[in-house]
């Protein structure tokens, strides 16, 4: 109860003050207030209905010279709630550059593999290859061979 009675009181103050000339009002002022966001809409519209596409940066511009402020990121969220679409980008000059040639196939370089990433399943496994096969030596041979078949 008491915040409404306070700000009645000092609503009251304030249009005494205005009444004398101390504080001036927002209707009492000499310029009209402007609504930016419809600004930003019949620009787009006129900038639409003459076959182009409305740009942020000109929309600014044209506004600036009508004496309003506006931010570019405004302009693009009103021109974005009015349905229109961003303008697609350029491709960038690596995206269009052909592919390289292709280089010599350099020598594959084995991935460095401790003992401790294989399984001791995998180790029995191994083990039986290279009794089957004969040797260690030649168990890597006949893998250095399927390795250049792969």
């Amino acid at each position: 109860m008491m915040a409404k009675s306070k700000a009645r009181l000092v609503e009251s103050e304030h249009a005494e003050e205005a009444e004398d000339g101390g504080i001036a009002t927002a209707e009492a002022s000499s310029e009209p207030r402007v609504n930016k966001s419809e600004a930003i809409r019949a620009e787009g519209r006129a900038i639409l209905d003459a076959g182009g596409q409305p740009r942020p940066s000109e929309i600014v511009r044209s506004l600036a010279a009508r004496g309003i402020d506006v931010a570019p990121a405004m302009v693009s969220t009103v021109l974005k709630k009015m349905g229109v679409q961003r303008r697609a980008r350029r491709a960038s000059a690596s995206a269009t550059r052909q592919a390289a040639p292709a280089r010599e196939a350099s020598p594959r370089r084995e991935p460095v593999v401790s003992a401790e990433s294989f399984t001791v399943d995998q180790l029995i496994t191994a083990k039986k290859f290279v009794e089957t096969v004969g040797s260690p030596k030649r168990a890597m041979a006949l893998l250095d061979a399927l390795d250049r078949l792969m």
